[in-house]
C-alpha cells in the first residue's frame, strides 16, 4: 500500500478528529451531570411547590427528601462508575 493511498483514506479510528469528538462529548456529559446534581434540590422544592403542597410538613418533607436524595444517590452512582 502506498503512502499516498493511506493519505487519502482520512484519519483512522481513534485519530485526531474521534479523540476531539469524544472529549466534546465527555464535556458535555459532565456538564449535564454537573448540572443536574446542582439543580437537584431546586427542581424538588419547585415540583412541591407546584403541587401546592405544605414543605413544611412532616409527610411532604420526607416524601421530597426522599425524591432529592435518590437522584442524588443516583447521580453519585452514575459517576462513581463511568469515571
Amino acid at each position: 500500500m502506498s503512502t499516498a493511498s493511506c493519505e487519502a483514506a482520512g484519519p483512522g479510528p481513534g485519530g485526531p478528529s474521534e479523540r476531539a469528538r469524544t472529549l466534546g462529548l465527555l464535556l458535555l456529559a459532565a456538564v449535564g451531570w454537573v448540572g443536574v446534581y446542582v439543580l437537584n434540590e431546586y427542581l424538588w422544592d419547585a415540583i412541591v411547590g407546584w403541587l401546592g403542597l405544605d414543605s413544611g410538613t412532616r409527610a411532604v418533607g420526607a416524601v421530597q427528601f426522599f425524591l432529592y436524595d435518590t437522584v442524588k444517590i443516583f447521580l453519585l452512582l452514575t459517576g462513581l462508575m463511568f469515571v
